[in-house]
């Protein structure tokens, strides 16, 4: 009765050790995402002052040879640049992205739906990753309650099963290991349940700064790059005739 006894206290301890374990991680993803959802949420900024344009200077590629050894070098050109002061990774390589595909496209118009696929992508990956572990703490809970159900099945095959002297205790272990084992399910459920809930107020939150950062783009950015590329042509124009004139 005795090793019985013990056997018991033994499986119960083993059980509520895993499920401690397993909360404990459940709550380590919980914050880890909730740390993910805070910096998705805050990529973009909320209002547009926060978007401004400056105006840097790029050396024109390659020299145009002329007669008698001189040298005939192309004026610098001046590419707009997209500035933002901001902490955010995510917003910080989005920049770093459009502002070389604009020093890359210097002279020629911008294509504003290639600049569009450019933070879709950066956003759908931060995006993606935060869904991967959205249900993770829900899974680890129905690991737990099943760990449970599987210790408290394997202490009443080695009590000797569901015989009648001992059916009822059995049946109480079996029960009191589900019991103990349902709160990893419950923790995984209230923490997937919050994540859900936040990650829905994120979600909405980037997609009205998101078209927010779009509308300023059409009406500030891509003005000035077509007034831009007009001025290249004409400086163009000049470089030519005055390469003509020398010739």
């Amino acid at each position: 009765w005795k090793l019985d006894k013990n056997m018991e206290q033994l499986h119960f301890i083993i059980v509520s050790l895993v499920i401690v374990a397993i909360i404990f991680a459940q709550i380590y993803v919980y914050k880890n995402t909730k740390k993910k959802l805070k910096s998705f949420k805050s990529i973009f900024p909320s209002g547009d002052v926060a978007y401004s344009i400056s105006e840097i200077e790029i050396q024109a590629d390659g020299l145009v040879e002329m007669v008698e050894e001189a040298l005939f070098i192309a004026e610098p050109i001046k590419v707009s640049q997209i500035k933002i002061n901001t902490d955010n990774s995510t917003l910080e390589e989005i920049i770093k992205a459009l502002n070389m595909y604009l020093q890359k496209n210097k002279g020629a118009a911008s294509d504003f739906y290639l600049m569009k696929d450019v933070v879709e992508r950066y956003c759908d990956a931060e995006e993606e990753e935060i869904n991967i572990q959205q249900p993770i703490p829900l899974y680890l809970g129905l690991m737990g309650t099943m760990v449970g159900i599987i210790v408290g099945i394997g202490f009443i095959a080695m009590a000797g099963g569901l015989s009648s002297d001992s059916l009822m205790s059995n049946i109480t272990s079996l029960m009191t290991c589900v019991a103990i084992a349902m709160a990893s399910s419950l923790v995984g459920i209230l923490c997937t349940t919050m994540i859900s809930w936040r990650s829905k107020s994120a979600t909405s939150k980037v997609e009205a700064d998101k078209n927010r950062f779009y509308s300023w783009l059409q009406t500030e950015l891509l003005p000035l790059l077509s007034g831009n590329a007009v001025n290249t042509l004409y400086l163009l124009q000049q470089n030519l005739a005055t390469f003509n004139r020398t010739f």
